[in-house]
């Protein structure tokens, strides 16, 4: 099983431990957490859970563009001219 040393409210370190206190304690100044999960040292002990410090920043909010006619038809390598000359209003 997966340990967390904790100092501070600080991860410090992981261990591979059976748990048994019998064959060996933590150093007074840590406290040991069962873990599950993805987990690294520097991360920040709160309220009995393991928290990233540093989260994935959250993806960008969609921008909405207005692109007029004109625009669409630029894109494409025509103007209005070409468009009335292909539907024969010229």
């Amino acid at each position: 099983m997966k340990y967390a040393l904790v100092s501070n409210n600080q991860i410090v370190n992981i261990i591979e431990w059976d748990g048994d206190t019998k064959t060996w304690q933590p150093p007074e100044n840590l406290t040991v957490h069962k873990l599950e999960g993805p987990i690294s040292i520097g991360w920040l002990w709160n309220n009995g859970n393991p928290v990233d410090p540093n989260p994935p920043a959250p993806p960008p909010e969609p921008v909405q563009v207005q692109i007029t006619p004109e625009q669409k038809l630029a894109a494409a390598g025509l103007t209005v001219s070409d468009l009335k000359s292909l539907l024969g209003l010229t």
